[in-house]
């Protein structure tokens, strides 16, 4: 492989894992979205079989349909509850849809996810494969790569002396 192509390829491999960032963002907003759907969903369930048992009464006989044709409003009531029964179901297919719907999307996300799944060690192993190529074909940039590395090396040193000044300035504090 010349650098030219693994350069093309670290490219490429950057793309996927910014789509990667991408795709776990929207997979947590769809399970957000998801679960209100998700009770939502099961309230209006409810609703329906609510209002279906409220309309069984009122047709079946019992107190409720006596008070009911007693007060005149017995037909009032049976047919404002089957009317509320219509909207009910309409609105829960309705949710019913989104929710299986939302079902799907974050599968094909989840999915899209997996596939994903090993960019980020790709992308690790091509650059290993740069450096190798750059140290054997370049001594003077295997030199400027030493001294990064050294510094970098350095800093990292550093930043956990700072980190460990700080642990302990807070430890005297506390007490």
């Amino acid at each position: 492989m010349t650098l030219k192509e693994i350069n093309a390829k670290i490219v490429e491999i950057n793309e996927l894992r910014e789509n990667k960032d991408t795709f776990i963002s929207k997979r947590n907003e769809l399970e957000n979205v998801l679960d209100k759907q998700l009770v939502e969903d099961k309230k209006l369930a409810y609703k329906v079989t609510y209002l279906q048992k409220e309309l069984e009464t009122l047709e079946k006989g019992g107190v409720k349909r006596f008070i009911s044709s007693v007060t005149g409003k017995l037909n009032n009531k049976i047919s404002y509850a089957k009317t509320s029964i219509e909207k009910a179901k309409a609105l829960y297919a309705e949710k019913h849809d989104e929710v299986e719907s939302l079902q799907s999307e974050l599968y094909k996300v989840t999915k899209q996810l997996g596939d994903l799944d090993g960019i980020d060690k790709e992308y690790k192993e091509l650059i290993k494969i740069k450096t190798d190529l750059i140290i054997k074909t370049d001594p003077e940039r295997k030199m400027q790569m030493d001294e990064y590395k050294s510094q970098i090396n350095n800093s990292e040193f550093q930043l956990k002396e700072v980190l460990q000044a700080i642990e302990y300035g807070e430890a005297a504090n506390a007490l």
